[in-house]
């Protein structure tokens, strides 16, 4: 066991040093960036767009201490209730207060599955105008689901864990869906192939909609394609593992 100890220090290293690398490249990232840009990515100029018009529209008597209770909702995840889901699909920061919304909301209903109409009827509670096939694109990525039919059943545990990503993260649902076209849920791709993927995909979102960085970083990318633990080390990866991947480093890099 004595000997082992080397072995993992070495790994624990180079895991350390690779997040403090994607860490330093994404402030040389943002401190190159011109002041349009870095507003844009932060959802900054979206979000102060909505705020100036709405402070327009109601014409308040006191609009600072609008514009403050406006960013405290934003902050604290509530902003996105009654909103149009075009909005709320415009940002990384929305999609996650909503996911956050909806697995609460969903999650009290006393039954463990749930069917489509139930779940759409609950999330337009949220959303008013969100439309169904939101609700089946993610119950269609759950592995227990690959036989759904309309008016099925899933469990509000599993729909809650997809949704969140499947709704978050479009972007990567969308190259992973190229990657894995009409294969099964089953089916495995080469991890090299799908790192690769999710390589090109950086260079066309990163910027533009304020995507999470750490989702395309290098440390990502080398749990992506076998190292630094994961849901496997296998040399191919299925379409549920890479969901899975993803939830993972979200929840262990996203939130700190």
């Amino acid at each position: 066991m004595a000997g082992d100890l080397p072995v993992s220090s070495s790994a624990v290293a180079e895991a350390v040093m690779q997040r403090l690398g994607d860490v330093a490249a994404e402030e040389d990232r943002r401190m190159k960036m011109s002041p349009d840009q870095y507003l844009r990515e932060q959802g900054v100029t979206v979000l102060l767009e909505k705020a100036v018009e709405s402070m327009l529209q109601q014409r308040f008597s006191r609009p600072l201490e609008f514009l403050s209770q406006f960013f405290a909702s934003v902050r604290d995840g509530v902003h996105v209730i009654g909103q149009p889901i075009e909005y709320v699909r415009s940002l990384p920061i929305l999609r996650r207060a909503f996911a956050d919304r909806a697995a609460e909301l969903l999650i009290g209903i006393d039954s463990a599955t749930l069917d489509v109409p139930t779940i759409h009827e609950h999330l337009r509670l949220i959303s008013p105008n969100i439309g169904r096939e939101v609700v089946t694109g993610a119950i269609a990525l759950c592995p227990s689901q690959v036989k759904h039919k309309e008016g099925g059943a899933v469990s509000k545990q599993e729909f809650a864990l997809l949704f969140e990503v499947f709704f978050v993260y479009q972007e990567y649902i969308e190259v992973m869906k190229s990657i894995y076209g009409d294969l099964p849920l089953s089916a495995t791709q080469s991890r090299e192939s799908v790192g690769k993927a999710m390589e090109a995909m950086s260079s066309q979102t990163i910027g533009q909609v304020g995507y999470p960085s750490y989702i395309v970083s290098s440390s990502f990318l080398a749990k992506l394609r076998g190292g630094n633990g994961g849901v496997t080390k296998a040399a191919e990866i299925s379409l549920p593992d890479c969901i899975q991947l993803l939830h993972e480093v979200e929840q262990s890099e996203g939130r700190n």
